[in-house]
């Protein structure tokens, strides 16, 4: 398998910091996620990894992954919930 290449967007870097989320905990949700989602009206998906309770934004770029945000799982169930039509869970 080749090298995950990950870059983040100005945007993803201010909600890290914001937010406290680490690139370690970015990395897991990449890496291993415990789930996936399509948003159907940006065409990106986010990673879900209940472990470390981060869901990560992104958009894959030939062999590179952009992360676009990242929020902790409450505020990402309440995206989900109020937008729901437009959301389809892609792995468990």
């Amino acid at each position: 398998m080749y090298p995950l290449v990950i870059e983040y967007t100005s945007h993803a870097r201010k909600r890290l910091y914001e937010r406290n989320i680490s690139e370690e905990e970015v990395l897991e949700a990449l890496e291993h996620p415990d789930e996936v989602w399509f948003d159907t009206w940006t065409n990106r998906l986010i990673a879900v990894s209940l472990d470390t309770g981060v869901g990560v934004v992104y958009i894959q770029r030939h062999s590179r992954l952009v992360v676009v945000t990242v929020m902790r799982l409450r505020e990402l169930n309440h995206v989900i919930r109020n937008h729901r039509k437009r959301f389809r869970k892609i792995s468990y």
